[in-house]
């Protein structure tokens, strides 16, 4: 818990994170590393716990999904503020969407699944996502297509678009979880 009169600066919080990784740093590979959570700010005492919980899930999202690990903040979890609420057994349930699997099983180098989630984490701005993948907009655009064959979907669709998001993401939280075979 950081108490102060006002939230502290990320410089304090990363000093800090710093400071206890190197207290508790066993120095040897075969150890998990540590991971850390910050919850929201809260101004009344009441409020804590709310604060408390927040910074458990974001320390379980540096756990599961290796872009936030070491170090979570709640307020930058996005969509995993939600998804961070279901259980491990939930979270495996969901993670078993058939146009993924159908994707998983066509696309053996995850070729397709980076593609699709750089699609959609860059709101379908393939001028942007060609460019993060290091591609060319036509073969981008090429692989859409190859993912929309694939996986029955329509990428012009928004329920489809929102369904396969919310999918790679719970697949990450499972795959972290140990609960995907991949």
């Amino acid at each position: 818990m950081l108490a102060g009169a006002e939230p502290w600066s990320d410089q304090r919080v990363a000093s800090l994170r710093g400071q206890i990784s190197e207290r508790l740093d066993g120095g040897t590979s075969d150890e998990p590393g540590v991971t850390f959570g910050l919850g929201g700010v809260v101004t009344e005492l009441d409020d804590l716990h709310l604060s408390y919980r927040q910074a458990l899930m974001a320390a379980r999202a540096a756990d599961l999904v290796s872009s936030f690990s070491p170090f979570a903040k709640w307020v930058d979890l996005g969509p995993y503020q939600l998804l961070l609420r279901m259980n491990s057994s939930d979270i495996a349930a969901v993670s078993s969407v058939p146009a993924l699997q159908a994707l998983e099983a066509a696309d053996h180098h995850d070729i397709l699944l980076d593609s699709l989630e750089c699609y959609l984490d860059n709101a379908g701005d393939v001028r942007r996502a060609a460019s993060i993948a290091f591609v060319h907009r036509a073969t981008f655009y090429q692989r859409l297509k190859r993912i929309e064959e694939v996986t029955g979907c329509d990428l012009a669709s928004g329920s489809d678009r929102l369904m396969l998001h919310l999918a790679l993401k719970i697949r990450a939280l499972a795959t972290g979880n140990g609960t995907l075979g991949r």
